[in-house]
């Protein structure tokens, strides 16, 4: 196994779909060589496969509780919300003003 020190972190922010395959892929992928955190305020998945038919009253839902979607991808929850990015220093900046490695 490789030491912490020796894995890459990732963070992605959101809860939606691509943020979900995101970590799922990461881990297939990479498994081990990488430490993912997504972070979101959310605290549930909403699948909304029919939301074009909403106006006809034809939409359904489905909700997911979001820490056992994370957890299968093997990566960590963190609530918040990103404020923003500063690629060069490799930073993600928090809303409530924590800085990310």
């Amino acid at each position: 196994m490789l030491d912490h020190q020796q894995r890459f972190k990732v963070i992605i922010g959101g809860s939606g779909p691509a943020a979900i395959e995101a970590a799922l892929v990461l881990r297939q992928l990479a498994g081990a060589r990488v430490e993912t955190t997504m972070i979101t305020p959310d605290e549930e998945c909403v699948h909304l496969p029919m939301s074009v038919l909403a106006p006809f009253a034809r939409s359904g839902s489905t909700r997911y509780p979001l820490a056992a979607l994370v957890d299968d991808a093997g990566a960590i929850l963190r609530r918040g919300s990103v404020a923003s990015v500063e690629p060069a220093a490799r930073e993600v900046h928090t809303a409530d003003g924590e800085t990310l490695a």
